[in-house]
């Protein structure tokens, strides 16, 4: 993968990760507390799915799925095409915890209100379980809850090249 395509790839990535950031916010906002409505109040379901930390847990794990299938077909595709490299996509990786932690450090500073507040309240809402859960601040709890992602983002991206590999025996690198 030449410098140009790596920086697609990479910019590309990091809107996917954006998109269902967005997503997994809309899961947490609207579409948990509205599946709640199918059960009994009384019910584990029910408060599970309305309650900060649940919602926000199944927004975080859909992300996580949605991702998961993205960068498991990203590594099939990159060993077929023999352009895997694991050093390209850990740099991806990187950058997609740079553009969400980032943000968070500044959250004191800028003194957010309204819509700023709301900025916050939106784009970290998958990660609101950690602050909930563990009594995190917003930076730890973005750091980890996006951290855990990507690590096993990474373990996903290595089975599906080994895989691959194990399929088709001609692309194992001999020596």
């Amino acid at each position: 993968m030449d410098s140009l395509e790596f920086l697609i790839y990479t910019l590309k990535k990091i809107g996917m990760m954006i998109l269902l950031i967005l997503f997994a916010t809309l899961v947490v906002l609207d579409i948990a507390p509205s599946l709640a409505t199918f059960f009994v109040e009384s019910s584990p379901i029910y408060k599970y799915l309305t309650s900060v930390a649940g919602a926000s847990f199944t927004g975080w794990l859909v992300m996580l799925i949605f991702l998961a299938r993205l960068f498991y077909d990203d590594g099939k595709r990159h060993t077929a095409y023999e352009i895997w490299n694991s050093a390209n996509i850990t740099i991806v990786f990187i950058l997609m915890l740079v553009v969400y932690f980032v943000p968070t450090v500044f959250k004191d500073s800028l003194h957010a209100e309204g819509k700023g507040k709301a900025f916050y309240e939106l784009f970290y809402a998958p990660v609101a379980w950690l602050e909930v859960l563990f009594g995190m601040k917003l930076t730890s709890a973005a750091a980890v809850g996006l951290g855990i992602m990507l690590v096993i983002l990474f373990a996903v991206y290595v089975i599906a090249y080994k895989l691959y590999v194990r399929k088709h025996k001609s692309l194992q690198k001999k020596g």
